[in-house]
């Protein structure tokens, strides 16, 4: 498929899940989402708040980026837990969406990443999902802390997943930058809604215990049983692919535990 071709509506859903972000640190997200290369009518972007307050600045910056021409939708829930807010932004999606990309609300992507991710999936119908490299963003800190930041986060957020995925063949998906196929991603549940740390992880481990039984068009046929091919599962790397925002060097100490003890 041409990625200039016509459709009958956007290939492409962004799911942003925002918790008490203001404005200002999801403005530069959507600045960076609507300077994609791929053309606006593949992709869309859903903003789930889940906050329990209902925020006029969101509802604000929505409505220019839409007249900016950016497909964007601003979603509420009155529930906390980004599991739920994960899977209602998917189910708020376009009915002609086959690719899911999730990221953070204080993220930025290359200028490229959803026209590569659209090129990747099409390319290889038994790609299920899609792990990028991030470059964390760290603030606040200098000298030695943020040296040390930068290493321990480069080592989380890159190398490991980087040597689990590609090396190990593991279908580890951590949150702050991936993708996967809705098809997939429906198959499986989605993200449980049980809890706040590790959906991300346990949602790579369900598409791990997938098979893929035949191919339907460039789409995989996906079932539960233990019979057929496993799915692929990729870490795109080669160049940074997005910004996420660091957490520091405690709370990323503490996502990286939760990360790896959730997984094994």
């Amino acid at each position: 498929m041409a990625l200039g071709a016509e459709v009958g509506g956007p290939l492409i859903s962004v799911i942003i899940p925002t918790w008490k972000e203001d404005e200002s640190t999801l403005r530069p997200c959507l600045t960076s989402l609507f300077a994609q290369s791929l053309p606006k009518s593949l992709y869309e972007v859903i903003i789930v708040n889940y906050s329990p307050r209902e925020d006029q600045g969101l509802k604000r910056l929505t409505e220019e980026f839409r007249e900016r021409g950016l497909r964007v939708k601003l979603v509420t829930i009155n529930e906390e837990g980004i599991g739920k807010a994960r899977n209602l932004g998917v189910r708020a999606s376009s009915r002609s969406v086959k690719y899911l990309v999730f990221i953070g609300a204080d993220d930025r992507l290359s200028k490229g990443l959803l026209e590569a991710t659209l090129r990747l999936y099409v390319s290889n119908p038994y790609l299920v999902a899609i792990r990028y490299r991030v470059r964390p963003v760290i603030k606040r800190l200098k000298g030695f802390k943020w040296a040390l930041v930068r290493l321990l986060e480069e080592v989380n957020m890159n190398l490991l997943p980087m040597l689990l995925i590609n090396l190990f063949k593991r279908y580890y998906l951590p949150g702050w930058l991936f993708s996967c196929r809705r098809r997939a991603f429906e198959t499986v549940g989605g993200f449980s809604e049980d809890c706040n740390v590790g959906e991300d992880t346990e949602l790579g481990l369900k598409l791990g215990r997938c098979r893929i039984i035949g191919v339907k068009g460039d789409e995989p046929v996906l079932s539960k049983d233990d019979e057929g091919v496993r799915p692929l599962v990729a870490f795109v790397s080669g160049r940074y692919w997005g910004e996420v925002g660091s957490k520091g060097l405690w709370l990323g100490v503490m996502g990286c535990l939760a990360c790896y003890v959730t997984y094994w």
